[in-house]
């Protein structure tokens, strides 16, 4: 009876482990569950739900791991020489949740690995500026406990930085369009909405801009063998940053709203200005 007593409290204590480890799991599944601020903007991608999916799985399977486990307890407190079918009743249930949780875990996360586009996680940075009428503007910075703004996969840290981290299931989830919706913004077709610590930045085709009337127009620094080059996008909406954990080689992406319609931008983000100024890459501060 004995052993029988210290294997029961050693089966206990090890599902109390499980439940423990679950649970961090759960808290890792949470993290940045939903854009801080604007679940009613940003429609959820399949990783998003699959992540909210897998962190109800996990926190129901704790509940039910804590009962089992109290049940557990109580019954060997109150009878020292409780029946094995009573205890079998209580073992495997618990035996059950612990295998079907980590079977959904880990099927969810081969599941999205492999419908993804990028086949599985990936860790990608764009730089960028905006500028209207001549004034540098930024992104509102991140509020409460959250060191980012936007979503899991894409978002930001109040570094002028487009972080692309995660499983990328459709490429246009992380267009440039795609990255300002989720920090609460919005990019369309001559249409520019930005989040600022002072209210809404916005920019629309037509608007005074000094001594006249403003154009948004979007361009691009990219290395290209070693160099740094400039393009003007023309569609600039659906745009896709390169695949690129570093800047440079990582796109450097300016927005100016401005009175002067030109091919070529004197602005460049300061990633790319140190790279010049390093010899990381070659060029000259009009691309070419």
């Amino acid at each position: 009876m004995l052993k029988r007593g210290r294997l029961l409290n050693g089966g206990l204590f090890a599902v109390l482990i499980a439940s423990f480890i679950l649970t961090l799991v759960g808290f890792a599944a949470a993290h940045g569950d939903a854009p801080d601020g604007h679940e009613e903007e940003v429609g959820t991608m399949l990783d998003e739900s699959i992540r909210q999916n897998t962190l109800l799985a996990v926190f129901a399977g704790s509940a039910l791991l804590a009962i089992l486990v109290a049940a557990a307890i109580f019954v060997k407190r109150k009878k020292r020489k409780a029946s094995p079918l009573l205890l079998h009743l209580l073992f495997w249930p618990i035996i059950g949740i612990i295998v079907c949780v980590t079977a959904y875990v880990a099927g969810s996360t081969i599941y999205l690995n492999v419908v993804s586009e990028t086949g599985g996680p990936v860790h990608w940075h764009a730089d960028y500026e905006i500028w209207k009428c001549g004034e540098q503007h930024q992104l509102a910075d991140p509020e409460g406990f959250s060191n980012r703004v936007g979503e899991t996969v894409l978002h930001e840290h109040n570094d002028n930085r487009m972080h692309i981290e995660g499983v990328v299931v459709d490429y246009g989830d992380v267009s440039i369009s795609s990255f300002f919706r989720s920090v609460g913004g919005e990019l369309r077709n001559g249409w520019l909405a930005l989040p600022t610590s002072h209210g809404l930045s916005t920019m629309k085709d037509g608007d005074s801009c000094g001594d006249g009337s403003g154009t948004l127009q979007v361009f691009v620094w990219k290395t290209a063998d070693g160099r740094a080059v400039q393009e003007k996008l023309d569609s600039y909406v659906d745009y896709v940053p390169s695949p690129h954990g570093n800047v440079p080689p990582g796109d450097c992406i300016i927005f100016e709203f401005d009175s002067a319609v030109k091919e070529k931008t004197e602005r460049m983000c300061e990633s790319y200005e140190v790279a010049l100024k390093l010899g990381k890459v070659t060029g000259d501060s009009n691309g070419g």
